[in-house]
């Protein structure tokens, strides 16, 4: 029991992975014939997490030389308490454009319970300070490589704030190659099934944080596990859910934090449309 205790709390939750998904999403009609996005969640900032980790891990993450950088929520785990943080932040808008949505931890009436932020305000204002767009029930038209990408950040399910409304009109009706959709929470999908999406980026499983022989992921905080982890087909469209890079309580177990880079490139007609590949 001490052994699997020791490698849960001083082995796995460092030993980061990076996990690649292609996708053939890009249509014949689009300026470039591939994209690369880093998609990042959960990083949790907190004792348990430090910034010595967070930083080894964006560097490496910035390494993968990505075209669009996605964050899906869950900055922090209760409060900011460190300017540092902010300095990491810097390294992804220096290295590309970059969108984030808020997750459960980062404001709003489930966090102000668990000792964080009433609002989603002081998170806003440090990911605009670290010249990362903030996208809370808003969307925003990006060029990327000649591709038009329009991208809408929802707000978080447990913070009773995922209002797909506020967008839906002029989302679904914006003149975009592909429609990205960031939503913290995969268990919001149900929700979200109006808008026009293409591909949905989640988080805030943290790809089942335990994972469990014979159990496999009981304490997963999702009413859905069929999008536990990974990439999940739903419908004619596609969820990706990363496992993350931090976690709570400083443990992980058979579930190793993750980079995860989408390479969305042209669709050929009769060709797989997605894929999904691990590396050490």
């Amino acid at each position: 029991m001490a052994l699997a205790y020791g490698y849960a709390r001083f082995v796995e939750p460092r030993w980061l992975k990076t996990t690649t998904i292609t996708l053939a999403l890009l249509p014949p009609t689009a300026g470039a014939d591939r994209i690369t996005i880093l998609h990042l969640s959960d990083l949790h900032h907190s004792d348990a997490v430090s910034l010595r980790y967070l930083r080894r891990s964006l560097q490496r993450a910035i390494n993968e030389q990505p075209d669009l950088i996605l964050l899906t929520g869950d900055y922090i785990t209760t409060k900011i308490d460190d300017a540092g943080f902010l300095e990491i932040l810097k390294l992804l808008s220096q290295t590309a454009p970059t969108f984030a949505c808020p997750g459960n931890h980062d404001g709003g009436p489930w966090a102000q319970a668990m000792a964080g932020y009433p609002t989603t305000g002081p998170i806003q204002r440090l990911l605009a300070a670290a010249g990362i767009q903030y996208l809370e029930n808003a969307w925003a038209l990006v060029d990327i490589n000649d591709v038009a990408i329009a991208i809408g950040g929802m707000g978080d399910l447990w913070a009773r704030n995922c209002e797909p409304e506020a967008i839906q009109e002029p989302f679904n009706t914006a003149n975009a190659d592909l429609k990205l959709l960031l939503s913290h929470n995969p268990d919001s999908k149900a929700k979200l099934k109006a808008l026009n999406w293409n591909l949905m980026l989640s988080g805030h499983t943290h790809g089942g944080q335990f994972r469990l022989p014979l159990l496999g992921a009981p304490f997963a905080p999702i009413k859905d596990k069929s999008c536990l982890a990974g990439l999940c087909p739903y419908g004619d469209r596609w969820i990706y859910v990363t496992a993350g890079l931090g976690n709570v309580h400083g443990l992980r177990f058979n579930c190793r934090p993750e980079i995860s880079v989408v390479k969305l490139v042209r669709h050929v007609e009769g060709e797989t449309t997605g894929t999904q590949t691990s590396a050490p």
